[in-house]
């Protein structure tokens, strides 16, 4: 046997012994290679196809099939992960310096929605089901700032994760390719970008092979990620087709706007989401964090900043994005740590410009005014939208032929310096704003700017929108943004209304409930307030809801169980607010009542009077809780505190009639020393319906002989008085005799208290300015009196002809004291224009130069007309000479001219 072999081993060729050592030898390379240097073998494929030696086996009689068995074993999965894990160093620190990566590098968990899923956080364990299959698509959609771009970016980072718990793919690591721009037609045009943008990354000098790259991309070690493919070309968007058999591409990521985009071909879609009410101050708070400024911001801080976010939203049914929340929260920085104080923006557009601002302020360099900079961003962001109105790219020259050239040269500087524009582009010649919210709103505040109210313009923009673009989705953030960026701005450019309501139409705007959506809003984020643990906070949340600005109240009555938690609050102040609050809803919070009977025995004097007056509201119109609710009115009107008194009596102005029962205490209210007491007193009197015939002499008595109160002051007891009086003519019509026949009463007592009551506006006192001129023209009348009704008609009816004449007869008669006299030449001045008839009588007694004192002179010359700054009395002379000023309108001309021009610039 063993003859035999070598028999036929003599036998075989030489050439074929040759081959198949150099095979084993040939195997044994590339098998060593592939187990100890991998990457061996690429650089071994890499130079036979370089310089081809194949000549050389052949002439040995090997005819290439090494060579393609190389490139076999080149490219397993081995050799591809080595050549990976060689550059990700590389690739990583390139990656984080992107523009685009480096402008979102603060990832901040915000919910999304995955496939089906329920909105939520999610992680790398969401995703990796999705990474482990042969052929990944996914689709980020969502609404232009939403986050789309950031997450890409952050998915990227996850591919190339050094932790392996991290890893988004778990089997191997994969190198990120960001994908920003237009591509020329053709796969191999694709495939050659691919190669570019790669080469760049690992910052390799030669071009790197065709065949590695392809290989890298159908075993998935690439991770391709087309951010905006809804914003690039058409010519673009068809060279990813993942259903095309030849498509290379194995793990790819697109961020659109539109929904629709690869529908056919993608499985897997990840949703972004605004940031809604409740979840706008945690996305405040974990950026804060990120950033270690926490320390910065109390909580309340965070709920008003989400209030302001609210108010700055013109189209009332968006929600917040997350570009707009981070731009506001950078803001809030640099106005908390600048010096002087920075305010912060009240609308988008100017939230824009701000941001603008911030970063050229922060960045280093070369500076630049920031007008200068927000006008060149403008005219960039205009002609990147004016094509297709949806960010895509402007052309070099373009913008070099809208610019001045020395704008031109400062394109260098809002690339390079403020990382505003990117130049992209297969030539180099296009340029780009990185953030596409940014460009609407830029592009936006250019036409608002340009057109301002030339209708024309606007016209030819809406029929431009209507005729070339078809598909809705893509320009509709545009418009929106152009509509906030007029109604922001229509009043500094005079923008026409109908103009906004149509472009409102255009971007599918429905403004009818935009304020009710807001308010919506703010309303929930200050119930939330209520549970913070700040007392400070609390309160602010239940005043501003109790504020007018939140009308009507039937809003609240969802949040009535939060509100009545709020009356056991450790603080009285917070129970108080949250009573009256409650009272603001009215009758629609029945459902309040047991926890407010509940409260009103409370020992805090505030809080127990603002439930009392809470209850007399909600209980309104139900006869059996206005029943019960009678003897704690009751028990309010005997309580010391003035705050308990006063609302007890509002109680009993709500219910009315049926709070009868409580009329001594009213009227004993009505000598309350505190001054509210004795007007609600008055007032809740009328509203008990009382017989007029009965209870106006029971007031005049007690006027007549005022309760003896030894710890009154005099004044006091004249506003007590007053009150009294006041309570009387606040039966209107029924007290007009019973006023009438004080003012005739011989009683020098009884006619003062008749006159004050007699003072005021309006038909009821006017009726009574011939019975106080009767008392003028009463030479025999007490002094007092005739002064008290002199000044009593000219502040009732100052343009009454009779008053006026009245006043000049007084005036004119030398028989009357001087004192009197001039007291009835300052009210003729005080009538104005109406008293010009008394003008040559002032004017005669501008040349009196002696007075005759009475004995009341001295009293009601430092009482009535001592000068300002001067204790020494004016004389006839002098007050004649100012009561002309007066009724000539001299000392009001100025102010009048002021208006006037205020006025003409308005209508400019």
């Amino acid at each position: 046997m063993i003859d035999l072999l070598i028999q036929i081993a003599t036998k075989i060729p030489n050439w074929v012994v040759a081959g198949g050592g150099l095979g084993v030898l040939w195997f044994a390379i590339t098998g060593i290679l592939w187990i100890v240097y991998p990457l061996g073998l690429l650089w071994l494929n890499t130079f036979f196809r370089r310089y081809e030696p194949e000549w050389l086996l052949e002439k040995i009689g090997i005819k290439g099939s090494p060579v393609k068995l190389l490139a076999w074993f080149a490219y397993t999965p081995r050799v591809l992960d080595s050549w990976v894990k060689k550059h990700l160093p590389k690739v990583n620190e390139t990656y984080q310096k992107k523009s685009t990566v480096d402008l979102h590098k603060v990832q901040i968990e915000v919910y999304v929605k995955l496939n089906t899923n329920s909105p939520g956080i999610i992680s790398v364990n969401h995703l990796r089901p999705i990474f482990k299959e042969k052929r990944i698509r996914l689709l980020i959609r969502g609404d232009s700032g939403s986050g789309k771009t950031s997450f890409a970016c952050l998915l990227g980072k996850w591919a190339m994760s050094g932790n392996r718990t991290e890893q988004l793919c778990e089997a191997h690591k994969m190198l990120p390719v960001l994908i920003e721009q237009s591509i020329g037609d053709g796969q191999n045009a694709l495939v050659d970008l691919i190669r570019g943008e790669l080469r760049e990354l690992i910052g390799e000098a030669e071009p790197l092979p065709r065949e590695l790259v392809e290989e890298l991309l159908r075993k998935k070690r690439l991770l391709v990620i087309v951010d905006g493919i809804s914003e690039l070309s058409e010519t673009t968007q068809k060279l990813f087709q993942p259903e095309h058999p030849e498509f290379p591409i194995a793990a790819l990521i697109i961020t659109s706007r539109d929904e629709k985009t690869l529908q056919t071909a993608i499985k897997n879609t990840i949703h972004t989401q605004l940031l809604k009410t409740d979840k706008l101050v945690k996305f405040f708070v974990d950026y804060f964090s990120h950033l270690q400024k926490s320390d910065l911001f109390e909580d309340r801080d965070l709920y008003k900043a989400c209030e302001k976010l609210d108010l700055m939203r013109a189209v009332g049914d968006r929600e917040i994005t997350v570009l707009i929340a981070k731009m506001y929260a950078d803001l809030m920085i640099a106005a908390k740590e600048n010096t002087p104080h920075r305010d912060l923006p009240k609308n988008i557009p100017d939230l824009m410009l701000s941001y603008v601002n911030e970063i050229n302020r922060k960045s280093s360099g070369t500076f630049l005014e920031d007008f200068v900079v927000q006008r060149i961003a403008k005219i960039v962001a205009w002609h990147c939208l004016k094509r297709y109105f949806y960010p895509a790219t402007a052309k070099k020259s373009e913008l070099h032929a809208a610019l001045s050239p020395e704008d031109v040269s400062r394109l260098t500087d809002l690339e390079d310096r403020l990382r505003l524009i990117q130049t992209v582009g297969i030539g180099r010649d296009e340029v780009r704003l990185i953030l596409d919210p940014l460009a609407e709103y830029l592009a936006g505040m250019y036409l608002v700017e340009e057109y301002k109210n030339k209708e024309d313009l606007w016209r030819q923009l809406f029929d431009q929108v209507k005729s070339s673009i078809k598909d809705s989705d893509k320009y509709k953030s545009f418009l929106l943004a152009i509509h906030e960026c007029c109604l922001s701005k229509s009043e500094d450019y005079g923008i026409p209304e109908k103009i906004i309501d149509e472009l409102g139409t255009l971007a599918g705007v429905s403004t009818g409930n935009r304020d009710e959506v807001q308010l919506k809003r703010r309303i929930q984020r200050l119930i939330a307030m209520l549970d913070l643990p700040d007392a400070d906070d609390r309160i602010y949340a239940i005043s501003t809801l109790r504020g007018r600005q939140i009308n009507p109240k039937s809003r609240l009555r969802p949040f009535l169980p939060a509100l009545c938690k709020l009356l056991k609050d450790p603080v009285p102040k917070i129970k108080q607010t949250a009573a009256q609050t409650i009272g603001n809803i009215r009758g629609e919070a029945a459902d309040a009542i047991k926890a407010l009977k509940e409260a009103v025995n409370d020992e805090n004097a505030e809080v127990k009077g603002a439930v009392i007056s809470a209850l007399a509201k909600v209980v309104s119109g139900d006869e059996s809780e206005e029943a019960a609710l009678i003897p704690m009115i009751m028990d309010g009107l005997n309580s010391t505190n003035p705050t308990v008194k006063w609302n007890a009596l509002y109680g009993v102005s709500t219910i009315g009639i049926r709070a009868r029962g409580c009329l001594p205490q009213v009227v004993e209210a009505l000598e309350d020393p505190d001054d509210a007491v004795r007007s609600s007193a008055g007032y809740a009197l009328k509203c008990l319906e009382l017989d007029p015939d009965e209870i106006i002499p029971l007031l005049i008595e007690k006027l007549k002989k005022p309760k003896a109160q030894p710890f009154l002051s005099k004044e006091l007891k004249r506003e007590v008085e007053f009150s009294l009086g006041r309570a009387i003519t606040n039966f209107e019509e029924a007290s007009i005799p019973y006023v009438r026949s004080m003012l005739k009463d011989d009683d020098q007592e009884t006619c003062k208290i008749g006159i004050s009551i007699a003072w005021g506006k309006g038909n009821i006192f006017e009726s009574f300015v011939p019975d106080l001129i009767e008392i003028i023209q009463n030479k025999e009348a007490d002094e007092w009196l005739r002064w008290q009704a002199i000044w009593g008609v000219a502040y009732t009816a100052p343009d009454s002809e009779q008053v006026i004449d009245t006043l000049i007869d007084v005036a004119k008669d030398q028989t009357n004291p001087d004192w009197l006299r001039r007291f009835s030449v300052e009210k003729l001045g005080e009538c104005g224009v109406p008293a010009q008839k008394a003008i040559p009588l002032l004017k005669e007694l501008t040349q009196k130069t002696e007075e005759r004192q009475t004995s009341y002179g001295n009293l009601f010359h430092s009482l009535l007309f001592e000068e300002q700054n001067s204790n020494k009395p004016k004389s006839m002379k002098q007050t004649a000479e100012e009561a002309i000023r007066k009724i000539s309108g001299t000392p009001q001309l100025p102010d009048i001219l002021k208006i006037k021009a205020a006025d003409q610039k308005i209508n400019e």
